[in-house]
């Protein structure tokens, strides 16, 4: 078997597992909903007032979260461009062209 071939059965498995633990635990809070004993003993302060978890969301309906930000963005000025001057090249010639040729050679035998 290639490792291809087993690395694709491994993620199968991995999205089978992770599938099958999210339905499990959307049908036990379903479960907490419907029974609030059961809740109540999974949590204790289930009865208070102040209480939530994902089974009071359920039952309410609603998602109490942070108000969203609006960022207004106002006219983007149009970009100008302009063109650069021409660069002039200039060959500057090396100081040490004898040891450039035996700067990555290998140690010679004396």
């Amino acid at each position: 078997m290639t490792r291809l071939v087993q690395s694709i059965r491994n993620a199968r498995l991995l999205q089978r597992t992770l599938t099958g633990g999210l339905v499990m635990a959307f049908l036990i809070v379903l479960a907490m909903e419907a029974c609030p004993e059961f809740h109540e003993f999974i949590h204790n302060d289930a009865g208070g007032d102040d209480h939530e978890c994902a089974v009071t969301l359920f039952q309410s309906s609603a998602c109490h979260s942070a108000p969203v930000l609006v960022f207004l963005v106002g006219d983007i000025s149009p970009i100008h461009f302009f063109e650069a001057p021409p660069v002039e090249h200039q060959w500057m010639p090396a100081v040490s062209l004898a040891h450039y040729v035996l700067e990555h050679a290998p140690p010679v035998c004396v």
